[in-house]
């Protein structure tokens, strides 16, 4: 199938009717190997990349390069105290 970012496209899977429009779901398998269902329209603009694997990725990076490994566990700790009311 057709390769969009991280997502194999393996067929159309439905139509949903709407009055004014259809949108086509299909079914796309990810590098991660999870299986998600995708509008064309998502996948013709590049707005769907992955099953959702893409940002979770990026949002750990992004959180490391910050020096933030675990904002939960440092605000729990009280390491992250700020000017908080």
């Amino acid at each position: 199938g057709t390769r969009v970012g991280r997502l194999v496209v393996k067929g159309l899977h439905d139509v949903l009717i709407y009055p004014t429009f259809a949108a086509y779901i299909y079914e796309c398998k990810c590098d991660c190997g999870n299986t998600t269902y995708v509008r064309l329209g998502n996948l013709n603009c590049g707005k769907t990349r992955s099953c959702g694997c893409l940002r979770k990725e990026t949002a750990i990076k992004n959180r490391k390069k910050r020096g933030i490994e675990n904002a939960k566990t440092q605000y729990d700790k009280g390491l992250n105290n700020g000017d908080q009311r």
